[in-house]
């Protein structure tokens, strides 16, 4: 990884609200960041069932999702990630658990972008993920790496 790029772990929540049209403020910030910034996103696989469900439960079409889907480098979700999910202190979902634990076996510090302030505190909580909302935080202050 150069010194221009660096990892954003994507929550389903930031994929949602862009793919549903519920945020232009995320839609913006997924484009700047990769067309401006140098980001190459990552995800638990489980991120696609979670958008996969939440549109088809919608009713609504999913080759958007698709589409935002690609630009998305997904992670298995192995045996250890569960053991490291299931280990957490924090009181998070199973899915959120399972998308801490697979933030935080990056390789390298990445920032978690996440609408969800539940797993943005654990991730917090942690001191060792940049947590950002692209909707309510001010993301000139990123710090890029």
């Amino acid at each position: 990884m150069s010194s221009q790029e660096y990892l954003v772990y994507l929550d389903a929540s930031v994929i949602l609200r862009a793919v549903r049209e519920e945020s232009i403020a995320t839609r913006t910030w997924l484009l700047d960041q990769q067309d401006n910034h140098g980001a190459t996103f990552v995800a638990s696989r489980l991120m696609s069932v979670e958008v996969h469900r939440v549109m088809r439960r919608a009713g609504l079409n999913t080759d958007v999702a698709e589409r935002y889907l690609a630009t998305v480098a997904l992670i298995e979700v192995t045996k250890e990630l569960c053991e490291n999910a299931i280990a957490l202190p924090h009181t998070l979902s199973g899915a959120d658990s399972i998308h801490l634990a697979t933030a935080l076996a990056l390789p390298y510090q990445a920032v978690l972008a996440t609408h969800d302030r539940e797993l943005a505190s654990a991730a917090q909580a942690t001191h060792r993920l940049t947590v950002v909302d692209p909707v309510t935080d001010d993301l000139n202050s990123l710090p890029v790496a």
